[in-house]
């Protein structure tokens, strides 16, 4: 049976985005959405599956525009949804209509939640029965039946017609699926009850949309990143419901978010929820945890336990440092070059084409590689399997589309702590992006992070709340009491969220070293930002400093982007540079340096100021992080080998030793050292020790 999805929206883009984006994350494929705009300026969006009418009418009534829906559905459709443009679907929910309508005329869940500004869930039995944006009707029935637009009716029609046709609306035993949300910061009609005429209704602007419209300029709809909203829903709901049912909803989500970007080779984020148990669970937890490292250890006193397998780089891996080799650090523009980069024997002939796209997004060098990858597709075009070629491409336009919005909210945050008079550093990506690249789209970030002084915390998380950013209630780990900047921020901005990091210190608590306001070795420097406000930005030397850390933090494998960023800056501001004092105030920022050439090796050595020589073992990976090796499946051997024998490329460059040196006292003394320092810590904020 096939599902006509019949959705209407007037100027709701944020939220019409996130419908939308319910619908395309449905775990079936024989239903479409049509979305039927009665705003002045049109809607487009692209996808097989969804189609858009844009009719401007002076009209609101919601049972109008349901009727008009009606007449423009599928005439081949079986069964019919009203889709809320204002209400979260679950990705399961059309997969449970069609499993239980059975021969019902319509069918609903016995019960949905309520959602109160998105955080606030409760259970609610009589909500699907009154609510018709959880039901799903048999197509003939409504349509001969049709919406009764008499004001007499409310508008919530339909459920009261379905009851009066003897309709069977069997309930069903399915878990809740829909949520319907309750002060979303939008006027909706409904609220009207019909207590005022059309001609009322028509009149006041206010109806059925935000109250100051949020329709892009271009029209363009976009697919919202539905992972904030999941992470709610999974919080809000975790002490209503039981254990095994939480962790089933939330391995159901995850499912189905990952079938989704396999589907629509989309992006997506991580969905990672986490809750504060009380001291005594942790306690409990803990205990338990040790035990069964006690009973792992004994039973592979006799045997072999597991061992951390040593890295080994895919070829895609070896294909993208070849190719980030090959374009090199300097200001040239890479689309140039793009056709010569593509002869090259190592990239024209290269075989790596499964996983090459997913490679690209996690190293951050997607953009990067899009004017060869375009290249190869000209000069060979079966050499790019159309997979791969279609997946590179929708990767590169959505990085586009980020950068955009990202560069805007990167200009109103400039103006609006320059009107609070509260002085910011643009961090990482906000600022490299314009400081290192031809274009502020080659090089995404996963968020926004800034530099204040620390009198300024809550000024600053002000001026952000202001702006629309919400705070998390916490750090999102467990062991992150104290952190080196606020709670992640966060804001939904035409479908994309926007992540905001506010620092009062660039450096990790992990790192042995601190970069804050006050420990500045020189000026914050400003610089151009295109159209947008000038931006502030570290000098020379913090800057190498920062990326230094940032770049060889613990992390699997180190992100391509973190090692191009410094390779990038140095060669770019050489001449700027002062290579003494860096060298003699801050040596790890040249042991750094020394390693990324291991990994983007200098096509002229000579120029570079620190001695070449021969590259540690492992180059391009690192110490698993701490949470990592306790959820891996390494026996007691494997986890203490990834613990206290990580890659020597890793190491030289987290503990600054030189390349000259032997890694003996490090491995012996300093790393065991710095391990049980973060033991400690984590031990102590886990049991409710240290709150900081």
């Amino acid at each position: 049976m096939k599902i006509d999805c019949l959705m209407g929206t007037y100027g709701r883009y944020a939220l019409a985005s996130e419908a939308t984006a319910c619908f395309l994350q449905q775990t079936i494929s024989n239903a479409t959405l049509l979305i039927y705009n009665q705003h002045p300026r049109p809607l487009f969006f692209d996808h097989p599956r969804v189609r858009i009418v844009n009719e401007a009418r002076p009209s609101v009534a919601l049972r109008f525009v349901r009727q008009r829906m009606l007449e423009l559905s599928d005439p081949l459709a079986d069964l019919i949804h009203f889709w809320d443009d204002d209400d979260l679907y679950l990705p399961w929910h059309l997969e449970d209509c069609l499993k239980h309508i059975g021969d019902n005329g319509a069918w609903r869940p016995a019960s949905g939640w309520t959602s109160y500004r998105n955080t606030e869930f409760s259970p609610h039995t009589r909500l699907t029965a009154r609510v018709e944006g959880s039901w799903v009707f048999r197509a003939k029935y409504l349509k001969a039946a049709a919406i009764d637009t008499h004001p007499a009716y409310t508008d919530h029609p339909v459920y009261l017609q379905t009851e009066e046709a003897g309709l069977d609306a069997s309930a069903g035993d399915a878990k809740p699926s829909y949520i319907y949300r309750w002060d979303t910061g939008t006027t909706h009609v409904s609220a009207w009850q019909n207590t005022a005429s059309d001609e009322a209704q028509a009149a006041n602007i206010a109806l059925w949309r935000s109250g100051s419209t949020d329709v892009r300029e271009d029209g363009v709809l976009v697919s919202a990143d539905l992972t904030l909203r999941w992470r709610q829903y999974l919080e809000g709901i975790r002490y209503q419901v039981s254990s095994e049912d939480w962790h089933r909803e939330l391995v159901r989500l995850q499912q189905a978010m990952a079938g989704y970007a396999r589907r629509e080779r989309r992006i997506q984020l991580p969905l990672r929820v986490s809750f504060r148990p009380s001291p005594i669970e942790r306690s409990k937890r803990l205990i338990g945890a040790i035990a069964t490292d006690i009973a792992r250890v004994t039973r592979t006193q006799t045997s072999r336990g597991g061992r951390a397998s040593s890295p080994e780089p895919t070829g895609a891996y070896l294909f993208l440092r070849a190719l980030l080799t090959a374009i090199g650090p300097c200001r040239q523009e890479i689309a140039s070059r793009a056709c010569e980069i593509a002869q090259r024997p190592d990239i024209a002939n290269a075989n790596v084409w499964q996983g090459l796209a997913e490679e690209m997004n996690y190293h951050g060098v997607t953009l990067l590689s899009a004017p060869i990858v375009a290249a190869l597709s000209r000069r060979a075009p079966n050499a790019v399997p159309t997979d791969a070629r279609r997946a590179f491409l929708a990767l590169a336009s959505r990085h586009r589309q980020a950068a955009i919005i990202r560069e805007g909210c990167v200009d109103r945050l400039l103006e609006a702590f320059a009107t609070a008079k509260i002085p910011m550093i643009l961090l990482k990506g906000a600022a490299l992006a314009h400081l290192i690249y031809p274009a502020p789209e080659l090089r995404p970030t996963v968020d926004i992070d800034i530099l204040i002084d620390p009198a300024n915390t809550e000024a600053a998380a002000k001026v952000a709340r202001d702006l629309g950013y919400v705070f998390e209630a916490r750090h999102k780990s467990d062991f992150s009491a104290r952190m080196h900047h606020l709670p992640e921020a966060s804001i939904i901005q035409s479908g994309f969220r926007i992540s905001l990091e506010i620092h009062t210190d660039a450096m990790a608590p992990d790192q042995p070293y601190s970069l804050t306001f006050s420990s500045l070795s020189g000026k914050p420097r400003s610089f151009r930002r295109g159209a947008g406000p000038d931006g502030m930005a570290l000098g020379h030397t913090d800057v190498l400093r920062h990326l230094a850390r940032h770049a060889f933090e613990p992390t699997r494998q180190v992100r391509l982007i973190h090692l191009y960023d410094l390779w990038r800056y140095q060669a770019i501001f050489r001449d700027e540079i002062d290579w003494q004092d860096l060298q003699k105030r801050f040596g790890y920022v040249i042991v750094a340096l020394r390693l990324v050439s291991c990994v983007f090796p200098d096509q002229q050595p000579e120029l570079v100021p620190w001695k070449t020589g021969p590259c540690p073992a492992g180059a391009g990976f690192g110490m698993m992080q701490l949470h990592e090796i306790a959820n891996s499946n390494l026996g007691p051997i494997g986890k203490l080998s990834a613990l206290f024998s990580p890659p020597p490329w890793w190491l030289h460059g987290f503990y600054g030793v030189p390349l000259e040196q032997s890694l003996l006292l490090c491995r012996t003394v300093r790393h065991p050292a710095t391990l049980l320092r973060w033991l400690l810590r984590r031990w102590a904020v886990f049991i409710g020790l240290r709150r900081d």
